[in-house]
């Protein structure tokens, strides 16, 4: 039986205790630039903001996250990059007028990636 703990043990062995700090802080820096962008968004004023921008935003947020974190040797994480791609791509559609069940892919892409990381700790 895995619990947390044992289970972030597994995800941090391999990596360097900078690595660890540096992954920790992204995910603060994550959380700050999400409040940053939710704040700023509702003090525009109504109709100023093209449809889609939450998402985009959001979607770019994980995505440079991840960008990060490889070219820091960190691994990248499937649910991020999963919902970072969903968000852009929705955010997109959005803009363009057509609509996305959002909240329909986003439990997909979470099912999925809990078995690419189920796929990957077995394989290690």
């Amino acid at each position: 039986m895995t619990t947390p703990i044992s289970s972030m043990r597994r995800a941090t062995s391999g990596r360097s205790p900078q690595q660890v700090s540096l992954d920790k802080r992204l995910g603060v820096l994550f959380w700050a630039l999400l409040f940053i962008l939710a704040g700023t968004l509702w003090l525009l004023p109504e109709g100023k903001v093209p449809p889609g921008t939450w998402l985009m935003s959001f979607g770019l947020i994980l995505l440079s996250l991840n960008a990060v974190r490889v070219l820091n040797g960190i691994p990248v994480r499937a649910l991020s990059s999963l919902l970072g791609l969903l968000a852009v791509g929705a955010g997109v559609a959005e803009y363009f007028g057509a609509h996305m069940p959002v909240l329909s892919l986003t439990f997909i892409a979470i099912g999925v990636s809990i078995i690419l990381e189920l796929v990957a700790t077995r394989k290690s």
